[in-house]
């Protein structure tokens, strides 16, 4: 989608600018004769089992390749207003449940390739000790998505697409608790992705289970694995060439493994680090021209303060395909390596407002030139909490 005059700035992004830090000077200016009242009524009020809170950011930044391009980079500056809100209902009576949603909505200022993106993503989850060692729980997870998607891993010449999609998401399960510092939790799994052309809508069912080690009072081990099969409703396969088999439906089995360590590095210091590593493999239902192996690995390091944070990330992953050759006249195997870094600072300007500062760099390898890309994102913005 073009824009019909990219010079001009999206004048929601005025109204969002004087809305924002309108409310952030109200509710700053009260926070601090409010909080004490609040906190004096919620200690006598059976509603106190919940704990909430509710914020929204208001963020201003550049990208500099919108549609992941990987021959000619689309720029542009944009704004970006979104909010977050959580529910959590402390586990008492053996019941415990949460309620997370939190949603996006930007817009480019000069972009050819698309106007706006959003997203919102809803969680609710519930839990029940049926016995000491036995819990019972359910987890539903809604996502819509509106952007540009990378689909070059499992799609036939589509890359990068500009499309939307609403993914419904219901897991069940059970957790038994095998000795006092170790658990094991699995159960099904199923899923329905519907998209807007070009990609096409799937279904996903399946199981996993997760094993969980308490190492130590700041260290915790997960290894998990998880097996789906997702059936297409109407692309086809393949034979090993790349060529169409009409009428021979589509379907994906997915096995996937991951091992994380959750380190909390001292109570005084507030530093917290997650490092994964993992594997999953795609294996197609015909020649096996889908066939892939992906390794993954990742670090993730949080330090908070009383007035600053630092949140630092890393990703790397790297496809290997069977079948798939990098080019007509190259007949190596398809292969592609990416690479994903992040780094958030935040500061604390007020007791309900922060500033933070943003700046993203991904980058993919491939000896296919249509997998290979650079795009950066710089952004800052404020985020302000209501309760």
């Amino acid at each position: 989608m073009k824009r019909t005059d990219p010079k001009q700035p999206p004048q929601f992004l005025w109204v969002a600018v004087l809305a924002f830090f309108s409310v952030a000077i109200l509710i700053s200016a009260n926070a601090a004769a409010n909080n004490s009242g609040r906190l004096a009524a919620d200690a006598d009020d059976p509603e106190s089992l919940w704990v909430h809170n509710l914020s929204a950011r208001l963020e201003g930044g550049y990208r500099s390749n919108v549609g992941l391009s990987p021959f000619h980079p689309d720029r542009s500056a944009y704004g970006l207003l979104g909010f977050e809100a959580l529910w959590f209902r402390l586990p008492i009576n053996g019941f415990e449940s949460t309620f997370f949603v939190t949603g996006s909505d930007l817009e480019y200022v000069s972009s050819e390739i698309t106007d706006r993106e959003q997203e919102v993503l809803a969680t609710a989850s519930a839990k029940y000790a049926v016995t000491e060692k036995f819990k019972a729980g359910i987890t539903g997870i809604y996502l819509f998505q509106d952007q540009v998607f990378d689909a070059s891993a499992s799609e036939l010449d589509t890359g990068a697409v500009k499309a939307q999609v609403h993914i419904f998401i219901l897991k069940p399960s059970l957790e038994y608790q095998l000795a006092p510092e170790t658990s094991v939790e699995f159960g099904p799994s199923v899923g329905r992705a519907n998209f807007l052309a070009p990609l096409d809508d799937y279904w996903e069912k399946g199981g996993y289970a997760a094993l969980k080690f308490q190492l130590s009072p700041m260290n915790k081990l997960i290894a998990s694995a998880e097996s789906r099969l997702r059936p297409y409703d109407h692309r086809n396969q393949m034979d090993t060439r790349g060529n169409e088999i009409p009428g021979e439906s589509l379907e994906f089995q997915q096995h996937e493994v991951t091992l994380s360590l959750i380190r909390q590095w001292g109570k005084s210091t507030r530093m917290k680090s997650t490092s994964s590593f993992g594997g999953q493999q795609n294996i197609d239902n015909g020649s096996g021209y889908y066939d892939y192996l992906r390794t993954r690995v990742s670090q993730h390091f949080k330090c908070s303060g009383a007035a600053a944070a630092l949140d630092l990330s890393a990703k790397a992953s790297y496809y290997d395909y069977r079948l798939q050759a990098a080019g007509v006249t190259d007949p190596s195997s398809r292969g592609r390596l990416e690479l994903s870094l992040s780094v958030r600072p935040e500061l604390k300007v007020s007791k309900t407002l922060k500033w933070y500062a943003l700046l993203e760099w991904d980058r993919s390898w491939s000896n296919l030139a249509a997998d290979a890309y650079s795009a950066s994102t710089i952004a800052t913005g404020f985020e302000l909490e209501f309760f």
